[in-house]
């Protein structure tokens, strides 16, 4: 009996063995995958920008848009449709598995923008996968792209964190800053909604480079209540007076700080609403607005505690109008008397 069981346990373990090694040169690949699919979906205008499509709320299919069905993270083309009148295509025979459509950008009509393209897409045997893309007048860009290169007249989106809130200057501006750069939002439409230094906002709007780089006609598109706050960015008043004759300076609309500077004249210029200051770099303006001080000249200086003659650290929003760079303190705690050095 004993021998009985150590000849089948032999036997076992050879056939085992060899099986282990048969194994080894018949394993297939794993996870391939045999059939297709078909890929469908709906190209639109999304004029309210919420992603839904409801011609109701006046978004509208965009016809004649070449569709390419891509490699994953490639330009290698599997299949592919164009959209028709309806906005819709459908591309069929796609081997399943996880792909890129993408939208020929040159057939795309003038105006309108794919910001999310290629789109992936994972395609089902024997089974329709469906893509809903929406088209904008404009894609979100950093702020310094705007300064950098878009031009007067061009609607663009830009998101940031409010330095400056609606109604602490006049005519309701505020200003925004990203990592990129910062811009002044020229527009009463953000009045009465609730939005603080601090807050995170995206808008679109039209850019001026007169009498400084802002956006008019300006929409409020989100808002993110107390995101984060801005550290300023420490500057010379050189620096502020050089900026002011270049709307694209990168300075333009910053938060920024001047330390030590010298209140060298009343406010007597632009209005009676600006004076000079000085940090020994050379001289710049500071501005206050009518929120800051609702009277001018010499009531300027008894609102924020200045003298002539005496020194601060003035924290506020760069700006250049017509030629002129200066500095707009949002309110009294921008303005901190110290030692002149």
């Amino acid at each position: 009996m004993n021998d009985w069981i150590r000849r089948t346990a032999a036997v076992a373990g050879l056939a085992a063995l060899a099986g282990i090694a048969a194994c080894d040169d018949t394993i297939p690949p794993q996870f391939e995958v045999d059939g297709t699919g078909t890929v469908e979906g709906l190209l639109y205008f999304d004029a309210d920008n919420d992603e839904v499509f409801d011609p109701s709320d006046g978004d509208e299919p965009v016809d004649g848009v070449g569709v390419a069905v891509r490699v994953r993270d490639t330009d290698a083309v599997i299949a592919s449709g164009t959209t028709g009148a309806d906005g819709r295509f459908s591309i069929p025979n796609v081997a399943a598995g996880t792909h890129d459509v993408f939208f020929d950008d040159a057939s795309v009509p003038t105006g309108l923008f794919v910001c999310e393209n290629p789109v992936e897409t994972t395609v089902l045997i024997e089974a329709p996968s469906f893509v809903g893309v929406p088209s904008r007048n404009a894609c979100l860009v950093p702020i310094g792209d705007v300064q950098a290169s878009a031009a007067p007249g061009d609607f663009v989106i830009v998101r940031g964190i409010v330095t400056a809130s609606p109604s602490q200057f006049d005519e309701s501006d505020s200003a925004i800053q990203d990592e990129t750069g910062g811009i002044w939002l020229f527009t009463g439409a953000l009045d009465g909604q609730g939005i603080e230094v601090g807050d995170v906002i995206e808008v679109g709007g039209t850019l001026t480079l007169e009498p400084a780089l802002q956006l008019e006609g300006v929409s409020l598109r989100e808002v993110v209540p107390d995101a984060g706050t801005v550290v300023p960015e420490e500057t010379t008043t050189a620096a502020v007076s050089a900026s002011g004759s270049a709307p694209r300076d990168p300075l333009q609309n910053r938060l920024a700080v001047v330390r030590g500077a010298e209140l060298t004249s009343p406010f007597d210029q632009g209005g009676s609403r600006n004076a000079s200051i000085d940090d020994g770099s050379g001289s710049t303006v500071i501005r206050a607005e009518s929120v800051l001080s609702p009277s001018s000249g010499d009531d300027i200086l008894t609102t924020t505690g200045m003298t002539v003659g005496n020194c601060y650290d003035v924290t506020g929003i760069v700006a250049g109008f017509f030629g002129t760079g200066q500095i707009f303190p949002r309110t009294v705690d921008d303005i901190v008397e110290v030692p002149c050095s």
